[in-house]
């Protein structure tokens, strides 16, 4: 007699998440349960087959319709947001700054989410197992990772770069020194998840009865304890060392400005400069809030899937990462809407108009000769 075990194997997908599938086995269990299949008449076995297979396609499941009517909007959004604000950067040169490079960088690490992961994550939630191979089943893991380990050590050389730009302007300065703060960010994110190429393995359910196999991508780990080692160590490096740097350099920011207001003087220029601080700040404080909120509930949720193997939090898992991508969707909304330049730059491209770099001769020809002769003897342009 064939026993098919009804449990849950919670398995990882690309994005790092857990997904229970109830009434099914992981791929070595449920191979061992049909070990002796070619022993038995394919007739009993079919039936229970049928059943197995016939809860592996998800796309009329409840839940599945509501992650895809979630995902799709924040995917459009995350990607048209994205692009566009790495457009305008490259396409004003009067925004080709320091600080910009490094927000450019966190906008491709959300593109690179978006386009490279989510489409992985939604045929994973369709389809129970793995369609993508063993290359994609070590790669997808691992950029999803590094992109999001990017965002967070990306959103903290901001802060610090704020901090020391107010406090001992000490900022990252030049486009040559932001540049390099960026690739080695970068280096430190792929670093970090260095090891998941090597746990993330396909396994294989073989019926040779019917001459079918199916495989799904899950992490082997030699002993729970190394998973929940290297868990706990994961969510320290980034997640919490980043969150405790990022509240401290943002409370010292606010201190600073708060301390510079009461020692306001009355130049319009140190006004202007005051308020462009201000301003700045307030978009990288919410940029920072939002990760932070973002990616709590997955943190939360997947610590205590690897500890306790708790069946709710695995329910919950597709969720929590769906609101972890969603901060790939907000960030460029909030750098537009926070952030005058990025929003004139972008309202340019979208209506087709020229960057200001390439029309200011236009503009300062037509102000200079449209002036008095008092005027341009006055700017040293006077007519002979």
């Amino acid at each position: 007699m064939i026993y098919i075990y009804n449990h849950c194997s919670c398995e990882h997908t690309l994005d790092g998440i857990k997904l229970c599938q109830a009434h099914n086995v992981s791929a070595r269990n449920y191979s061992r349960a049909f070990a002796d299949s070619t022993k038995l008449n394919c007739s009993i076995i079919a039936p229970l087959l049928g059943d197995y297979l016939s809860t592996l396609l998800t796309i009329h499941d409840p839940v599945t319709v509501a992650l895809l009517t979630l995902i799709v909007p924040i995917a459009f959004v995350s990607i048209a947001g994205n692009a566009l604000l790495i457009a305008a950067v490259f396409r004003d040169a009067h925004m080709r700054k320091a600080k910009n490079v490094l927000l450019v960088n966190l906008a491709v690490a959300d593109l690179a989410t978006s386009v490279l992961c989510i489409p992985f994550f939604v045929g994973n939630i369709i389809y129970r197992p793995w369609l993508f191979g063993m290359f994609f089943c070590k790669v997808s893991g691992y950029m999803q990772a590094t992109f999001t380990c990017c965002s967070s050590f990306m959103l903290t050389v901001l802060s610090l770069d704020c901090y020391l730009a107010l406090r001992r302007n000490a900022a990252t300065g030049s486009l040559r020194n932001a540049g390099l703060v960026s690739g080695v960010v970068w280096v430190l994110a792929g670093a970090v998840n260095g090891i998941i190429p090597y746990i993330r393995v396909l396994q294989s359910v073989k019926f040779d009865c019917f001459d079918l196999e199916i495989a799904y991508c899950v992490e082997e780990w030699p002993h729970s304890i190394d998973l929940q080692t290297y868990s706990v160590s994961v969510l320290i490096i980034k997640y919490v060392v980043p969150t405790v740097v990022i509240i401290v350099s943002y409370a010292l920011v606010v201190r600073t400005i708060s301390a510079d207001g009461l020692h306001r003087t009355s130049s319009r220029r140190s006004s202007s400069a005051r308020l462009s601080r201000k301003r700045l700040a307030r978009m990288l404080i919410a940029l920072s809030v939002v990760f932070v909120v973002s990616w709590m509930p997955y943190n939360v949720c997947s610590l205590n899937v690897d500890f306790f193997s708790s069946l709710v939090d695995v329910r919950l898992l597709p969720f929590t990462i769906l609101i972890g991508h969603s901060n790939s969707a907000l960030n460029p909304v909030i750098c537009c809407y926070l952030n005058r330049s990025f929003r004139n730059s972008v309202r340019r491209m979208l209506h087709c108009k020229r960057p200001l770099d390439e029309r200011a001769p236009d503009i300062r020809r037509k102000r200079i000769f449209g002036c008095s002769a008092r005027k341009r003897r006055c700017l040293g342009m006077a007519s002979s």
